[in-house]
């Protein structure tokens, strides 16, 4: 390459670099707003699980508070009766034992009298024996008899009835009901005090509560800001890339499969030929497949050194012919090459491997006759592209294969979660982590996310008529402009979730599948048990009444160094149907 293609060059290398590293910084900020926020909604979570248990709490007291109240009210006026009835007690047992000493003198005097009758009895029986006077006497002292007897039965009973009367304690009876009265007005003076310390636990608890919404909704805002930065900044990569790198681009289709395309604009001279068309001035496009670490290393010496390499050099590079049959077809401008993963080699002569990171380099060849006429006999050779890898994707159940089955009559767990998932050939046991989500039925309680906010953008780039970064030159885009998302967007019924988050979920807060193993490419069946320990993906433990949402995560146990090779999946949980824990 001449003096000043080589400093061309190397100026697009450095702003592109520049670029990257700009672009990675970004990402990491991104992923740790993402996780920032997820933790936040966590928390908010918690809190309004806090708010509703302690409403709830105040409630139940009010009622208990109520019902002391009524028993307060009964205590007090037993205790009223307990003192009336011990006075009334008190004072019968005076009249009674006043009675019974009544009853004895009256029953004195009857034996005496009946003793007297006896004595004239006796006198007139003696002295006028049959007469009229002697049977009328007979017949007093025979009345009188029962009499006395009948009075020294009364006298009897009642000096029992005082005794009976003197038993009567009715202190112990006041001394109870006077005990249970304190007490009743000691737990409502608890009551009272509880109340008043719930009522400055509601407080506290909504106050967190507000706290924790505005904290999400400006950890939001930030998200936001970092995803339009994110966004806006590989909008400028873009255009400095298709402007000083030829556009080039690899697409992956989601970094699975065994194909891949590589991408990039089609070079067109500014030379004429007598036909008055662009003359064809390349001959080849060689593209060259290079370890991320080793692409600063890499040159135009190196790339012409393996092109003209024999052997096994010839391998380390692929053509793609402008002047043979197999000419690829420019549509837009643009040339694509579909490559199969494991058909080419890097510039070290290795088989690809999938899970590193590889760049490519495009290098342009330009026809003999070209060359003469611009009098420059060098060829061109791009800034790296993108970093790029492929894996193997485990497969992740499908939605409506999850299913959950809540406690049965006898069972001794609250519920099992069941799903069908067909797993692909390892060289590792995968392993399936079960996450719940809270599920907000309720639109007040619903939360942010990433599709949210793409969809924001697109609907932004569709009005403005402009890529993002343009907008942002021009608008300035500010949090206010970016908070206007709540009211325009439908937001989530579950937190902000993805693989990345789903990874840095502590080992806590999932729960992980029981299943046996198949042979590959057949479908199994896992298990989840679902117990009083089980928590949700925050670490809270499943609340009856709250509704959650099942997410698995299909990744490598971490036992196998070929894991990196196979891209972890994660159900699709807008597919999937949401449970009430009872």
């Amino acid at each position: 390459m001449g003096k000043f293609n080589n400093s061309l060059s190397d100026a697009a290398k450095s702003l592109l670099n520049e670029q990257v590293l700009e672009q990675r910084k970004l990402n990491v900020q991104l992923e740790a707003s993402v996780l920032s926020l997820f933790y936040m909604q966590g928390a908010r979570v918690n809190d309004c699980n806090k708010v509703t248990e302690s409403e709830k709490a105040d409630e139940l007291l009010m009622k208990l508070k109520s019902q002391l109240t009524d028993t307060n009210e009964i205590t007090k006026q037993l205790t009223e009766s307990a003192n009336e009835i011990q006075t009334s007690v008190e004072a019968s047992v005076n009249c009674v034992a006043i009675m019974a000493s009544n009853i004895q003198r009256a029953a004195n005097a009857i034996l005496k009298l009946a003793a007297d009758v006896g004595s004239i009895y006796n006198i007139v029986n003696a002295s006028d024996s049959g007469s009229d006077i002697l049977n009328q006497i007979d017949t007093i002292n025979s009345l009188i008899k029962k009499t006395a007897f009948n009075a020294q039965i009364s006298s009897q009973r009642s000096m029992e009835t005082s005794v009976l009367a003197a038993q009567m304690v009715p202190e112990v009876v006041v001394t109870h009901v006077e005990k249970i009265h304190l007490e009743a007005v000691k737990m409502l003076g608890d009551a009272n005090k509880n109340e008043s310390l719930l009522s400055e636990k509601v407080a506290n608890n909504k106050s967190n509560l507000l706290k924790a919404l505005s904290e999400e909704k400006t950890l939001g805002g930030r998200l936001q800001h970092t995803f339009v930065n994110c966004k806006g900044h590989l909008n400028t990569y873009d255009n400095i890339n298709k402007t000083v790198n030829f556009g080039l681009n690899v697409i992956t289709e989601g970094k699975s499969g065994n194909m891949f395309t590589i991408a990039f604009n089609n070079v067109e001279s500014f030379f004429y030929n007598t036909t008055k068309a662009p003359f064809n001035g390349v001959k080849d496009y060689v593209l060259f497949f290079v370890k991320d670490k080793d692409k600063s290393a890499f040159s135009i010496a190196k790339a012409q050194e393996l092109l003209h390499a024999t052997g096994e050099g010839k391998k380390r590079f692929t053509i793609i012919e402008m002047d043979g049959k197999n000419k690829p077809v420019s549509t837009d401008g643009k040339i694509k090459k579909v490559i199969e993963f494991d058909e080419v080699l890097d510039t070290d002569g290795e088989t690809l491997i999938r899970g590193n990171d590889y760049v490519v380099f495009l290098m342009i060849e330009f026809t003999d006759d070209y060359k003469k006429m611009r009098n420059d006999y060098s060829d061109v050779l791009s800034a790296p592209s993108l970093a790029f890898s492929m894996k193997y994707k485990l497969n992740s159940p499908e939605a409506r294969s999850i299913k959950v089955m809540l406690k049965q009559p006898g069972s001794t767990i609250d519920g099992v979660l069941t799903f069908e998932v067909n797993q692909i050939s390892t060289a590792f046991t995968p392993e399936y982590r079960c996450y719940f989500l809270p599920y907000a039925l309720d639109k007040q309680n619903r939360f942010l996310t990433e599709s949210e906010m793409a969809t924001f953008i697109h609907d932004l780039e569709e009005q403005n008529n402009k890529s993002i970064s343009e907008i942002k030159k021009e608008k300035a885009l500010s949090m206010s402009l970016l908070n206007g998302l709540d009211g325009l967007y439908e937001l989530s019924p579950i937190p902000i979730f993805n693989s990345v988050v789903a990874n840095k979920v502590p080992v806590s807060n999932y729960s992980v599948a029981q299943y046996k193993n198949a042979a590959p490419s057949t479908f199994i069946t896992a298990t989840v048990k679902i117990q009083a320990n089980t928590t949700d993906s925050f670490g809270h433990p499943l609340i009856k009444g709250q509704t959650y949402l099942p997410v698995i995560l299909t990744t490598s146990d971490g036992t196998d160094k070929t894991a990196k090779q196979y891209a972890i999946s994660l159900s699709d949980p807008l597919q999937t149907k949401p449970f009430v824990i009872k």
